[in-house]
């Protein structure tokens, strides 16, 4: 048995199976049974969650799927060694489609990998072949691959040889803080109203680890989540104290012709003020090797109309 799904992806699957089951039954219920437009709405908004949630766990899953660890002994497998194992599939899927299918893909085969390795790419020659064709190809693979429907059989071959970005890669991708998608999603970062009733897309602390790196990986997200719990938490309370509410009349912005409405804010709060100008400065070229900027100023422009302590401490922020 697969050393992944054993000690990780069982329970897992179990969760994912009662989460579309009531996916499920929920889409069955509104075809069904007739509602006002209210009714509709919230039907609407939660099977719409509930599908967001199944995602983030079905994406959980693909991660584990394809962790960095030999399936049979356990041992966990380097980037290198991991780059080969991928190597090694496209290179038996690109002699299986040379020896029998030459004429349909006559580049495929003597491409490089780097360059055939994409989902895109994949789907896009995988199209040219027949039904037969692609059974063919499945068929002629270690181990072989037998489906039926065409469209889950090139999802599968495409997952299987697709490359993935290395757990490294995605760390040294997440942002310092946490994004408006990842501060308000419910479904890793639950509110203090949650009851415990529903499953969340979190990593699991009561199963067997795989890894040393399963271990701290676990725990870095649940520390980064823990923090952005914080920082919610924070931002909550700043908003409420600044009770900001809209003013029906309308200003002409000069960078905008058209006439917007302001915000008008009727409390205060200590360390949260309202942003007069925000203006991005420089852009620096990204590094060789990354694909984000390696540095981005910016002037804010605050007016501190605050008490003389509290105007003391934004003077003193740093970096």
């Amino acid at each position: 048995m697969n050393f992944v799904k054993r000690c990780f992806l069982s329970p897992f699957i179990k969760s994912l199976t009662k989460s579309n089951e009531n996916m499920e039954t929920d889409v069955v219920e509104i075809s069904m049974r007739k509602k006002n437009p209210a009714q509709n709405g919230e039907e609407k908004q939660a099977t719409t969650k509930t599908a967001n949630l199944f995602h983030k766990m079905l994406c959980n899953f693909k991660f584990y799927s394809s962790f960095e660890i030999n399936d049979t002994t356990g041992e966990t497998l380097s980037q290198n060694e991991m780059m080969e194992k991928h190597y090694e599939k496209v290179l038996q899927l690109q002699s299986a489609i040379f020896k029998h299918f030459r004429d349909e893909m006559p580049t495929f085969p003597l491409q490089n990998i780097q360059s055939i390795d994409k989902r895109e790419i994949l789907n896009e020659e995988f199209d040219k072949l027949s039904d037969s064709q692609l059974n063919s190809v499945a068929a002629s693979l270690q181990p072989p691959i037998q489906i039926d429907n065409r469209e889950l059989l090139i999802e599968v071959l495409i997952s299987i040889h697709e490359r993935m970005q290395s757990h490294l890669q995605l760390i040294n991708t997440l942002p310092l803080y946490p994004t408006e998608e990842t501060i308000w999603d419910e479904d890793i970062v639950p509110t203090e109203f949650y009851n415990g009733e529903t499953c969340l897309a979190l990593p699991k602390l009561n199963l067997q680890f795989l890894t040393l790196h399963d271990y701290l990986l676990r725990n870095f997200h649940l520390f980064r989540l823990e923090s952005t719990y914080e920082i919610r938490q924070d931002i909550e309370d700043s908003v409420s104290r600044m009770k900001p509410w809209q003013n029906d009349a309308t200003i002409t912005n000069d960078k905008n012709e058209q006439p917007q409405q302001q915000c008008i804010f009727g409390g205060w709060s200590r360390m949260a003020q309202p942003i007069t100008n925000f203006t991005i400065v420089e852009v620096a070229k990204a590094n060789i090797g990354e694909s984000h900027p390696s540095r981005v100023r910016a002037d804010v422009t605050l007016v501190l109309n605050t008490r003389g302590d509290i105007k003391k401490e934004w003077e003193n922020l740093r970096k």
